[in-house]
C-alpha cells in the first residue's frame, strides 16, 4: 500500500506541468539519532530515551525509495503502585521509506512503515528496597518478561538540510510481561550525513 501510494504520488508531481526538475538521490544517507519513547504496558508507563544509529539504502534509480535500518540502544523507567521499572534494551529498526525532496528547497519529508527487533537486555522491579529481575521465572513467580520482542512502526521523517525530525508510533506483535505488549510513541531528532 505505501509502495503504491509513492508511485502514483511521484507519477503526478512529475506529471504536474512544473518546468522544475529534480533528480533521485540514489545515494542514501546516514543518521545519528536520539529519542523520547513515552511508552505503555497496560497500566505501567514508561519514560523511554534512545540514542541510535541509521542507514537509508536506495532501492530504486527512478523513484526516491529506501530501506532504512540501524541500532539504538534504549533506557526506559516508570513506576506503578510504588513500584520502580527500569529497563534497557537494544533495538533494531528495519523500515520501507518514501523520501519527497521538494524542488529548489532543504526541505523533505518521509513517511515510513516497518519491523522492530528488540532485544532486552537489563530489567528489574524495585519495592522498598528490594530488587527482582523481571527475565528471572523465580523473581517474577512464573511471570517473568520476555528476551526478545518483535513489533511494527509507522512514522513520519522531515528534514531540513542535515537536520531530521521525526514522529513514529508501534506496539509489539508478541508479549512482554503479564501478557501485555508494549506500545511505543518516538519523537525522534537527528543529524543526517
Amino acid at each position: 500500500l505505501l509502495l503504491a501510494t509513492c508511485t502514483t504520488t511521484s507519477a503526478q508531481f512529475t506529471n504536474s506541468g512544473s518546468n522544475s526538475t529534480s533528480e533521485v538521490d540514489t545515494e542514501g544517507w546516514s543518521s545519528l539519532y536520539v529519542q523520547y519513547n513515552p511508552m505503555s504496558i497496560k497500566d505501567l508507563d514508561l519514560n523511554g530515551f534512545s540514542l541510535g544509529f541509521n542507514k537509508a539504502f536506495s532501492i530504486s534509480n527512478s523513484i526516491p525509495l529506501y530501506v532504512e535500518t540501524g541500532a539504538g540502544l534504549q533506557y526506559a523507567m516508570g513506576d506503578l503502585n510504588d513500584i520502580d521499572w527500569n529497563l534497557f534494551s537494544v533495538k533494531i529498526p528495519v523500515s520501507l521509506m518514501y523520501k519527497y525532496q521538494f524542488n529548489n528547497s532543504d526541505f523533505a519529508i518521509a513517511p515510513y512503515a516497518g519491523i522492530d527487533f528488540r532485544g532486552n537486555i537489563l530489567g528489574k522491579m524495585e519495592y522498598e528496597g528490594n530488587d527482582a529481575n523481571i527475565f528471572d521465572e523465580d523473581d517474577m513467580g512464573g511471570q517473568e518478561a520476555k528476551r526478545f520482542q518483535v513489533g511494527w512502526h509507522v512514522g513520519l521523517n522531515a528534514y531540513y538540510g542535515k537536520v531530521m525530525l521525526g514522529v513514529s508510533y508501534g506496539t509489539d506483535f508478541n508479549k512482554f510481561i503479564y501478557d501485555e505488549k508494549i506500545k511505543t510513541t518516538s519523537i525522534t531528532l537527528g543529524y543526517c550525513f
